[in-house]
C-alpha cells in the first residue's frame, strides 16, 4: 500500500477546509429544517442526514489527526 505523504498541500488544505465548510453549512440548514419539520418521515431522514454529515466530519477529523503521528 501506498503511504501518505507527511504534509499537505496548499491545494489539499483548501480542499479539506472546503469540506469542513460543507459539513458545517449542512448541518446548520438540518438543524434549522428539523425546528420546523413536523413530519416524522422527513423528521427521520433529516436526523439521518445530520448522523451522516456529522459522521463524515469525524471521519475526516481522524484522517487528518492519523497523519499527525
Amino acid at each position: 500500500m501506498a503511504s501518505w505523504p507527511k504534509m499537505i498541500s496548499t491545494k489539499d488544505l483548501s480542499y479539506i477546509e472546503d469540506m469542513f465548510k460543507w459539513n458545517d453549512t449542512t448541518l446548520k440548514k438540518v438543524a434549522h429544517y428539523l425546528d420546523m419539520c413536523e413530519d416524522e418521515n422527513l423528521c427521520n431522514l433529516l436526523e439521518n442526514t445530520r448522523d451522516i454529515v456529522e459522521n463524515n466530519a469525524c471521519k475526516l477529523i481522524k484522517l487528518l489527526e492519523s497523519g499527525v503521528k
